[in-house]
C-alpha cells in the first residue's frame, strides 16, 4: 500500500510545473521537489548552484539568448536539451520571469519548467515518417472521406505523373482507368469495413494517359474514437516484375511441352528401333552360323565387330526405353516394403551376385508409398552398380535407412572402387561414363534411371562422402508417407 501511494505521489508531483526561483548572480534560491525530481537532484543538492549546468552545452546559445530576452521585456522563453545530476539528458521547456524589487532593480527571475521529452520524441518521429513518405520510392497517397486525396509524395508523382498540386483536393476516382471503377469502389469498400486490402495488383491512371500495373495496399486511417476518416495507399509498379513471371509462366509451359515431347519420342523411338535391330542381329547370327567357317580371319573379326555393335545397341535402346517408361508413366503409389524391394532386386541380380561372391545385407526397412515396379527397379540399378565396379576385393553391399528432416534416407553402401568427389554430380547423367567399355562394361543409363525414378517420388538421390574405399550413394523419399 504505502509502495503504491508513492508512486501516486510522483506521479503527481511529476505532472507539476517544476519551479526554482534564482538570484540576480544566476544561482538557485529556492527549487520545488518537481523542478529537483526533473534533474534528478534532491531540492538542497540545487540551492547555491548555477543553473547554466542543468542546460546541456548543445542548447546554451538559447537558453542564453532567452535569458537576454527576459532581460529586457520581462520574460523570455525556450526549449532545451537538459542534463540530469547523472549526465542523462531529456527535453525540456522553460519560462523564465523577470523579479525586481520595490526600486525596479532586477533581483533575479522565477523559472518555469516542465519536461517535453514526449512531444519532442513524437515531434521527431513524425519528422522522420514524412521524411521516409516523401523520398520512398513508392508511391504513398492518403485519401480523406470527405476532402479527397491529402498527401502525395515523389514516389506518386515519378509513377503516376501527376504533380502534387494538380492531384490535392481531388476524388481518388481521377486515378482509376476506365472499367476499374467497380475494382475501386470494392476496395473502398473493404476500407470501410475495416478490413486493409494487401498486395492487390490492379491499373492505375498516369497522366500521359497510359496505364500503369501495381500493386496496391491499403490500409484504414482512424481517428481517436476509432472511426475510419481516411485511407492509406502504397502503390508499387510491378509492370516488369509481372511481364517476368507471365515470361517465366510461359517458358515453362514451353519446356514441360517440350520435355514432354521428348519423352514421348525418346518412347516411340527405343521402341520402334528393337524391332529392326532384332531383324539386323538375326541376320548377323545367321550370317556367322553359315559362312563364319568360310570367312577369313579379319572377315571374322569384322562380324564380330558388328555383332558386339548390334549387342550394344540393343542393351542401350532397351535402357533408354526404361528411362522414357519411368517418365512418361506416372508412378503407381502403394505401401511398399523396402525390404521386399531389395529382395526382389537381388533375384533378379542372381546370377551377377553369384559370379562375384557378394555379400548384400540390409538394416530393418521402411515401408513407403511408391510404385513397387521402379522401387525394385531402383534398387536393382544400385545393388547392380556396386556389383559391376567392384575392387579386388570380393563386394560387400549394405543397404541402410534413417528417418529424419521428413524424410527417408536409404543409401547403399560398397568396398568398390568409389566415385571422383569431381564427378558425384555427373554419374547421374544420360549416356554418362567414368569408364571405358572394356574395363566396365554397360550402357550409362542405370543411375540416370535412379535419378528419374527418385525425383518422380518427390524424393533426391546423390553420393555422401566417405572415408576410405568403396561409395554410400543415397535416396530420400518423404517420411510423412511412410512408416517405419
Amino acid at each position: 500500500m504505502e509502495e503504491g501511494l508513492r508512486e501516486v505521489h510522483l506521479a503527481l508531483r511529476n505532472a507539476m510545473p517544476g519551479i526554482s526561483r534564482v538570484n540576480a548572480k544566476g544561482k538557485y534560491v529556492a527549487v520545488n521537489e518537481a523542478y529537483a525530481s526533473f534533474l534528478g537532484y534532491e531540492p538542497d543538492e540545487l540551492i547555491g548552484g548555477p543553473w547554466e549546468p542543468t542546460v546541456h552545452a548543445d542548447s546554451r546559445d538559447a537558453a542564453l539568448a532567452a535569458y537576454e530576452t527576459m532581460l529586457d521585456e520581462g520574460k523570455g522563453e525556450f526549449e532545451a536539451l537538459a542534463v540530469r545530476k547523472d549526465g542523462s539528458t531529456f527535453y525540456k521547456h522553460v519560462l523564465m520571469v523577470k523579479r525586481v524589487d520595490e526600486r525596479g532593480d532586477f533581483i533575479g527571475h522565477h523559472c518555469f519548467m516542465r519536461d517535453i521529452t514526449a512531444r519532442k520524441n513524437a515531434e521527431l518521429d513524425l519528422k522522420t515518417l514524412a521524411t521516409i513518405v516523401e523520398y520512398s520510392d513508392d508511391a504513398i497517397v492518403s485519401i480523406d472521406l470527405e476532402q479527397g486525396i491529402t498527401a502525395w509524395n515523389a514516389g506518386a508523382e515519378a509513377l503516376l505523373g501527376f504533380r502534387r498540386e494538380e492531384v490535392l483536393g481531388k476524388p481518388i476516382g481521377v486515378l482509376w482507368p476506365e472499367g476499374k471503377e467497380t475494382q475501386g469502389k470494392w476496395i473502398l469498400e473493404q476500407i470501410a469495413a475495416g478490413h486493409p486490402v494487401r498486395d492487390f495488383v490492379t491499373e492505375r491512371l498516369h497522366k500521359d494517359g497510359r496505364r500503369i500495373l501495381v500493386s496496391l495496399t491499403v490500409s484504414p486511417i482512424r481517428d481517436d474514437d476509432g472511426r475510419i476518416v481516411a485511407v492509406s495507399s502504397i502503390l508499387r509498379d510491378v509492370t516488369e516484375r509481372v511481364r517476368a513471371q507471365e515470361e517465366l509462366r510461359r517458358t515453362a509451359a514451353d519446356l514441360a511441352r517440350s520435355n514432354a515431347d521428348l519423352e514421348r519420342f525418346a518412347y516411340v523411338a527405343s521402341h520402334d528401333l528393337q524391332e529392326p535391330l532384332r531383324l539386323l542381329m538375326g541376320y548377323l547370327k545367321l550370317l556367322d552360323k553359315r559362312y563364319g567357317d568360310k570367312l577369313e580371319p579379319d572377315g571374322n573379326e569384322f562380324l564380330r565387330y558388328a555383332v558386339d555393335g548390334a549387342v550394344r545397341m540393343r542393351n542401350q535402346i532397351k535402357d533408354l526405353l526404361s528411362y522414357s517408361r519411368v517418365g512418361f508413366n506416372e508412378p503407381k503409389l502403394k505401401r511398399v516394403d523396402c525390404a521386399e524391394a531389395v529382395e526382389r532386386a537381388l533375384l533378379n541380380l542372381k546370377l551377377m551376385v553369384d559370379e562375384n561372391k557378394a555379400r548384400v545385407t540390409w538394416d530393418e526397412l521402411p515401408e513407403v508409398e511408391a510404385d513397387e515396379a521402379q522401387l525394385v527397379l531402383l534398387f536393382q540399378n544400385l545393388l547392380g552398380n556396386a556389383l559391376k565396379f567392384r575392387s579386388e576385393e570380393p563386394p560387400e553391399v549394405h543397404v541402410g535407412a534413417r528417418n529424419g528432416g521428413g524424410k527417408w534416407v536409404i543409401t547403399v553402401t560398397d568396398n568398390g572402387i568409389g566415385v571422383d568427389p569431381r564427378y558425384s554430380e555427373r554419374v547421374f547423367g544420360v549416356f554418362e561414363r567414368l569408364h571405358t567399355l572394356d574395363d566396365y562394361p554397360g550402357t550409362g543409363i542405370g543411375l540416370a534411371i535412379c535419378k528419374r525414378i527418385v525425383e518422380r517420388h518427390g524424393g533426391r538421390i546423390g553420393i555422401e562422402p566417405t572415408e576410405g574405399p568403396g561409395s554410400t550413394f543415397f535416396f530420400t523419399l518423404p517420411a510423412e508417407q511412410a512408416r517405419g
